[in-house]
């Protein structure tokens, strides 16, 4: 083999493995001569997929539009080259047979001949599409969190970013839409476009579309987007029969376009699109990073939401604290509002519920509002019937869209909102756009708020949520102011009749007696009952009962001059102040009035009632110096009228029947002392004789009179059994006595038995046995702990009935105990007959127990008497040292009396029992 054919061979050895190299290389081969066009590019399967070979072969790189030099990059590419250095990683973009686009990394040695003259490169070049691709998924990441993290206006931040995703990833066009009120109409908020092209005629076919408009078949990405909750992609609009403004984006060569959502937590608030005057297929790398994006911007929105709620919330909470009254928070709340977010004018529509109207009650408006006073005393003068407001009706006012839909509107142009005549009036003087929103308590609409604008506005949505908390807020206020006042009208009024009540009837009678002395004038105080209104209360009811009193409240009001006063002090009890009389006749001829008043027939729920009144007069000054006196000698003195048949007026005399006067009077007050809570109970310990501590409590009852002080139990107890009150009495007893053992309980102090007297007339009664399961019901109390106290000749009065009764009882698990024992008439054989636990030594006996032979052998008798029959033994009174000795000598089992502790209330009984005191030491 000669050299020449061994070199050839050797070369061709050299070659098939430079093929061979190359063709399972995923990088290529290139070579340019001195004009830097392109002589070889080697091919492989690879790189005719991926590089356009076959366009690129016998080209400079000026004539192929891929490889983009720019000035700068070119100067350094001859410094390179001048020096003799290789160039490395030169980026191109380019389109591959499927017309994807591609990125390709380039680098180049130069080549010299001996002269040092250029002869052209060779260099290689790789595909780096993945690379830069997550290059620039990385750097559009990266930009975009930065946007979000350091942004403080949202309004601002979504223009920058579609300006960063266009320059990174290589649009040329990007715009921002969001849904409006109620999710309905899609709203093009941000547009973003390269400088090279004129988007105008493109942006205005891209405005307002609404989003479930059948209509809008053809209206493209951002719907399909919007509706499919995920990204859509077209390679090329221009070809695209379902892309609406394709003519118009092929007259600015727009081709490229995708679309993809922004969440809310989990629900589309809006759509991104972006076009490229490129043909591109679809990415999926780029659509995977903007749905990350997607998420981003959402969670920026949601935290932008959150904060600008907590802004608005704290300034409307700050002054809701700070305000004292509505009239005074309102106009505040607006002028904030309106500052902060830039309205011009805003107003504050409240409901009257009396008059069932809404009037705007608060406006503001800025200073340069030319036409703002003819505006607001339009506005001022404007009332609506809300039950209409809430009828609905097409194209309704704001207003009544309001009330109807219990939702926030925005009109953004109110020139095209011709159902409001407001809107109308509004847009004479300037004013665009309108947002109004409802104030809510519970579930009912209170008041509304609304603000106008010069500048035509779009939807808001972070503000429409905001605004929808405040709201809430603004009626919490509301409510709590009404109950405040409510609670401070109560103070003065009846809340039934409206009329002054017992408070502000003093106040008035004090300060017209103030004024009577000073200018030695008369005044009358008139009490009025009205009679058998019991039975109305009886026959229909207490809502039937409520509207009499109304209506006689009219009526009594109707009868008096301006400057007098009727009041309600409760039940069926009116009092009128009679000022500056003339004689005993002016007001002897009120009260003829007033009874011809009460004598008219009521038309009560369909029925037709008549009633009479009983009316008591006194005088200043003859009757009494002061209202105490005055109010008394009336009460009096009604009752007189009714001793005398009623239906007819008395006057106070010094000289009628002193006693049965003030048995009337007692009655009259007794009658009402339940409701009024004038009763109360007070309690006295038992102690158990073997440990000195307290072992029980009796309930004793006690009146606390509002004018008469505190009333003995003996004067008031008989009365209420004759009258039969005794029962209501007794049950009320019974239901607090329960109550408070168990609130005894609950604090944590030892379980005692109370005790509880039982009246003869309640003893008889039907309802007893309910009356007691009630008691323990309601409050929880264990039976155990409870005990009735009878008297012998209640239980000898009947024995046989006395027997069933008490076994009923005893069957309940209460305790039973015979009170005031030795005092009647009961044989030891009656007394083995009822199913009793305790027997107590009447207090007589106990009192001379150390002086009188007689009282303490009955004494004696009696604790040996409970021993046999395994009763426990108490004794009442007990008051001395000598006595506790006496009892304790004889095995009684407990004691009560002063020796130990008066009654007392309750929280010094609880100290009692907290304190845990040994009361008295027998040893």
């Amino acid at each position: 083999m000669t050299a020449a054919t061994k070199f050839a061979e050797e070369l061709r050895a050299c070659r098939q493995r430079f093929d061979a190299l190359v063709e399972f290389s995923s990088d290529w081969y290139w070579e340019q001569d001195c004009n830097f066009r392109f002589t070889l590019i080697t091919r492989n399967s690879g790189t005719e997929e991926r590089f356009p070979v076959a366009q690129s072969l016998g080209k400079t790189r000026w004539e192929l539009p891929y490889i983009g030099v720019t000035d700068e990059e070119w100067q350094q590419h001859r410094a390179l080259l001048n020096t003799h250095q290789p160039f490395y990683d030169f980026v191109v973009k380019h389109y591959d047979a499927h017309q994807n686009l591609r990125f390709s990394s380039i680098s180049g040695v130069p080549i010299f001949d001996a002269q040092s003259r250029f002869c052209g490169y060779r260099g290689i070049g790789k595909d780096v599409t993945q690379h830069k691709r997550a290059e620039q998924r990385e750097a559009m990441e990266h930009a975009i969190t930065r946007l979000l993290t350091d942004s403080a206006d949202p309004g601002d931040v979504m223009k920058r970013i579609l300006q960063a995703i266009c320059e990174i990833s290589g649009w040329d066009y990007g715009s921002y839409s969001n849904l409006g009120a109620k999710n309905q109409v899609m709203l093009r908020i941000d547009v973003w476009c390269s400088p090279s092209i004129d988007a105008t005629e493109f942006m205005a076919g891209s405005g307002q579309r609404r989003a479930g408009d059948p209509k809008s078949a053809r209206s493209g990405m951002r719907r399909r987007s919007w509706e499919k909750a995920a990204p859509i992609w077209i390679a090329d609009i221009t070809r695209d029969p379902t892309f609406r403004r394709a003519a118009v984006a092929a007259k600015i060569g727009l081709h490229a376009a995708f679309a993809f959502p922004i969440f809310v937590n989990g629900v589309v608030c809006g759509v991104m699109e972006f076009y490229s005057r490129e043909i591109r297929q679809q990415d999926d790398l780029l659509l995977r990073s903007v749905k990350v994006i997607g998420n981003q911007i959402g969670q920026f929105y949601q935290r932008k939401r959150v904060e600008a709620r907590q802004a608005m919330e704290h300034v409307v909470t700050h002054l809701l604290a700070e305000s004292a009254t509505t009239a005074e928070t309102m106009p505040k709340i607006i002028q904030t509002i309106c500052e902060t977010l830039g309205w011009d004018y805003g107003a504050y529509w409240s409901l009257n519920e009396q008059s069932r109207s809404v009037s705007c009650i608060a406006t503001w408006h800025v200073p340069s509002l030319d036409g703002a006073a003819d505006f607001v005393n339009y506005v001022r003068s404007k009332q609506f019937d809300v039950d209409i407001l809430k009828t609905p009706k097409k194209d309704g006012g704001f207003m009544r869209r309001i009330w109807t839909n219990g939702e926030p509107i925005w009109v953004h142009d109110i020139e095209a909102d011709t159902a409001s005549k407001r809107a109308l009036i509004a847009a004479k003087i300037g004013l665009r756009s309108v947002f109004a929103f409802p104030i809510w308590i519970g579930q009912k609409i209170i008041g509304a708020m609304e603000f106008f604008s010069h500048d035509i506005r779009q939807p808001d949505e972070i503000l429409i949520e905001t605004a929808h908390s405040i709201g809430i807020q603004i009626g919490q206020f509301c409510l709590r102011k009404q109950a405040e006042e409510r609670i401070q009208y109560l103070a003065f009024y009846d809340g039934l009749t409206g009329l002054p009540n017992r408070m502000l009837f003093s106040q008035r009678l004090n300060h017209s007696l103030a004024q009577a002395r000073r200018y030695k004038k008369m005044l009358a105080v008139l009490f009025l009952d009205l009679d058998r209104f019991k039975n109305i209360n009886d026959t229909l009811g207490h809502e039937a009962g409520d509207r009499l009193l109304q209506g006689m409240a009219q009526r009594l009001s109707g009868c008096l001059r301006e400057g007098d006063t009727a009041a309600r002090f409760g039940g069926d009890e009116f009092v009128v102040l009679l000022e500056d009389i003339a004689d005993f006749e002016q007001a002897a001829n009120v009260a003829r009035k007033l009874i011809r008043a009460a004598q008219s027939p009521f038309i009560i729920m369909g029925a037709e009632f008549h009633i009479t009144a009983s009316i008591g007069i006194s005088v200043y000054p003859e009757d009494g110096e002061d209202s105490q006196m005055l109010m008394k000698h009336a009460d009096i003195a009604m009752y007189l009228a009714k001793d005398r048949g009623k239906n007819n007026y008395q006057f106070y005399s010094a000289h009628s029947n002193a006693h049965s006067i003030e048995r009337l009077a007692l009655e009259s007050s007794l009658r009402h002392a339940v409701d009024r809570k004038e009763f109360v109970l007070h309690y006295q310990p038992k102690v158990d004789l073997q440990t000195g501590r307290v072992s029980g409590v009796e309930a004793l009852l006690r009146w606390m009179h509002p004018d008469f002080g505190i009333i003995s139990p003996a004067l008031f107890i008989p009365l209420a059994e004759e009258t039969g009150l005794i029962v209501a009495i007794g049950r009320w007893v019974l239901n607090t006595a329960c109550a408070q053992n168990k609130a005894w309980q609950e604090q944590g102090l030892p379980e005692l038995c109370i005790s509880v007297n039982l009246s003869a007339r309640q003893f008889n009664d039907e309802g007893l046995l309910s009356d007691v399961a009630q008691a323990l019901a309601a409050s929880g109390l264990a039976p155990h702990l409870l005990e009735l106290e009878i008297t012998e000749s209640m239980v000898m009065h009947n024995a046989d009935n006395a027997v069933k009764l008490l076994t009923e009882m005893k069957a309940m698990g209460v305790s039973i105990a015979i009170d005031d024992f030795g005092m009647g008439y009961s044989s030891l054989s009656q007394l083995k007959r009822f199913p009793i636990n305790t027997i107590k030594v009447d207090r007589s006996f106990i009192k001379d127990l150390m002086a009188n032979k007689e009282d303490a052998a009955i004494t004696r008798a009696i604790i040996a008497l409970g021993k046999s029959l395994n009763l426990n033994v108490i004794a009442e009174g007990v008051e001395t040292r000598d006595q506790v000795g006496f009892l304790h000598k004889y095995q009684c089992d407990e004691m009560q009396g002063y020796y130990f502790s008066k009654p007392v209330c309750e929280s010094e009984f609880a100290k009692l029992l907290r304190a845990g005191k040994v009361l008295v030491r027998l040893n």
